[in-house]
């Protein structure tokens, strides 16, 4: 089968309806962690909601787990989070309708090569919307030090998705993680700037009380990249995000 390989920045299959037809592993460790159990090398998690809703609160994301990074084991379904041929180096969007190898997308919007350990995204499959992070966790986490994440956000309101540039900065001496995602200038959803505070625990993260709230993990060798899901009841939005470490 024919690779198509689609660049290294954010690669865009389809943008509009109209076009048609490396590191070790360790348990998670996150004191806000739902009471689903789950299995696999790669842990994350995820938000399950009806085709263009999105959740109520943080508290309806969910443990995953998968023994593939590309599988996501969600609400009793395996959702593929990689479509067959097609490589992106930093993100795969479709976002209309597009008929691929025999299969129908809808909304795909997931994670690429370039983050080697972990994948996030915002998936439709069916009459569900799969918001999820997912990957690696970190065994050898740092112990000091203050470093810059730089990654994506895929964000969801009132039945529109699209991706916002996402920047971190995480403190592991003082176990603090700050966020801060802003819109492109042409972004398909309409939102103010989101930022957040979390305490990093292990090689989790989770805020406190706010109306932005989130939870995710730090992926890969020496906490090379960091993922999680986030919902913002000021704004009514819901998404996931990934960052890699700047070097």
């Amino acid at each position: 089968m024919k690779t198509h390989t689609l660049g290294l920045g954010i690669a865009t299959l389809i943008l509009v309806s109209a076009c048609g037809g490396g590191g070790g592993s360790d348990s998670p460790s996150d004191p806000k962690a739902p009471d689903n159990q789950v299995t696999g090398a790669y842990r994350g998690k995820a938000f399950v909601v009806a085709s263009g809703s999105q959740p109520g609160s943080i508290n309806e994301a969910k443990n995953v787990g998968s023994d593939a990074l590309a599988v996501l084991n969600a609400n009793g379904k395996q959702v593929a989070l990689q479509i067959p041929g097609v490589i992106a180096g930093s993100l795969t969007q479709i976002n209309g309708n597009l008929n691929y190898n025999g299969k129908s997308y809808k909304l795909f919007y997931a994670s690429g090569t370039n983050y080697r350990n972990s994948k996030f995204g915002y998936i439709n499959d069916g009459n569900e919307d799969y918001i999820f992070s997912q990957g690696l966790p970190t065994a050898n986490m740092p112990s000091s030090g203050s470093v810059r994440y730089a990654g994506i956000a895929v964000l969801g309101k009132g039945g529109a998705v699209g991706p916002a540039p996402a920047n971190f900065t995480a403190d592991f001496g003082q176990k603090t993680l700050s966020a801060d995602i802003t819109p492109l200038q042409n972004s398909r959803v309409a939102f103010n700037p989101i930022k957040f505070n979390a305490t990093i625990n292990g090689n989790s993260f989770s805020t406190g009380d706010g109306a932005v709230q989130s939870t995710g993990y730090f992926y890969g060798d020496n906490a090379r990249e960091l993922g999680g899901v986030l919902h913002d009841s000021s704004q009514s939005l819901g998404g996931s995000f990934g960052a890699i470490r700047a070097e």
